[in-house]
């Protein structure tokens, strides 16, 4: 009962000692600062000192809830086939040490891996060293609702927010993807011989993209199957920022000609909705269009225009009498009929 109630913990002699708070457990520890431990994440009613520990006891489906603001927190890693939602609560998630990622690129906030189901909800996520370089690279299939990835706090060097190799990605609610001047906010490449099964992405969110939406096409032994397998659909977002278009050379040279990489790009990119600082033309679906007002430009559906009314019919007989018989028929069928006699009778 008393981990229940606990909000912080210190091990003392192979047991924990549970108090109210970390104040109160650092109150009590006046000596020990480093060996209070913060709840900050729980599982149904187990509590744990990091969201990492949270995250690996969650079973397949079950929600990681977090239940404070986490200043100095190391990065986070979901493993493969892994099934997990991650409610933030409207608390921000820092992360100024140990920074998540592969052998020899630890530079993210957190690392999302392939064959894994990944939710994150109603929160912040942000990086305050100088290590990070990505605050989300992502291989799972990820929604992201009423999440704000957030570079431009703290001290790093962020240049890619949301880095997405492979998996279906969902960005929905008010998710804000918000990159530094200059820096990109959402990459998605077509790299085959890396990642064949390519990333599929849909934008409909009330929030921001801020800085570069990056393309990128990269081959091998200087050959890149087509059609790409990688689609950034955007139906809604105000984004604020340019579209990059990226081709590898060298060892990632694509041996297409211009001509297919034009079309590549133009077929990697669907713009239905959204308002958009630069012209998104390129990019916009058939049947859609970019109008431009006072520097932005909104995606919107063509209207046609609309068919004329339907005009009443007139006949008009001439009788052997000399008179005339007019007839109005009106497009709900109704009819007027008028006789005129002959001139002079």
């Amino acid at each position: 009962e008393a981990a229940k109630q606990a909000g912080a913990y210190v091990e003392k002699d192979g047991k924990k000692v549970y108090y109210t708070s970390t104040k109160a457990a650092q109150d009590a520890n006046p000596d020990k600062p480093d060996a209070v431990v913060s709840y900050c994440a729980q599982v149904g009613d187990a509590k744990y000192g990091s969201l990492s520990e949270a995250i690996a006891a969650a079973s397949d489906g079950q929600t990681v809830t977090l239940t404070s603001n986490v200043v100095d927190g190391p990065g986070g890693i979901v493993g493969e086939k892994k099934n997990v939602v991650i409610d933030f609560a409207g608390h921000t998630y820092t992360v100024t040490k140990a920074p998540a990622g592969s052998s020899g690129t630890k530079n993210q906030c957190f690392q999302l891996l392939k064959g894994s189901t990944v939710v994150m909800k109603n929160g912040v996520i942000t990086g305050d060293m100088a290590d990070l370089r990505m605050i989300i690279q992502n291989y799972a299939d990820l929604t992201l609702d009423g999440m704000t990835l957030d570079a431009t706090q703290g001290t790093n060097n962020v240049g890619y927010v949301l880095s997405l190799n492979c998996g279906k990605v969902s960005l929905k609610g008010d998710t804000n993807i918000i990159a530094k001047q200059g820096k990109t906010a959402i990459d998605a490449s077509y790299w085959p011989s890396a990642y064949p099964s390519g990333a599929q992405v849909v934008v409909n969110t009330e929030g921001r993209i801020v800085g570069d939406v990056e393309l990128g096409l990269y081959g091998s032994n200087g050959a890149l199957p087509l059609p790409s397998t990688t689609k950034l659909s955007i139906e809604n977002v105000s984004h604020e920022g340019k579209f990059v278009k990226t081709v590898g050379q060298g060892d990632y040279a694509t041996g297409l000609t211009e001509e297919q990489i034009a079309e590549t790009f133009g077929q990697m990119c669907e713009i239905t909705g959204g308002s958009f600082a630069t012209d998104p033309g390129e990019f916009v679906a058939d049947g859609y269009k970019a109008n431009e007002s006072n520097g932005k430009w909104t995606v919107s559906a063509i209207v046609p225009p609309a068919p004329p009314a339907p005009q009443p019919d007139t006949e008009v007989e001439q009788r052997p009498d000399g008179s005339t018989v007019t007839t109005v028929t009106k497009p709900d069928g109704s009819q007027t009929v008028t006789t005129e006699a002959a001139a002079g009778s």
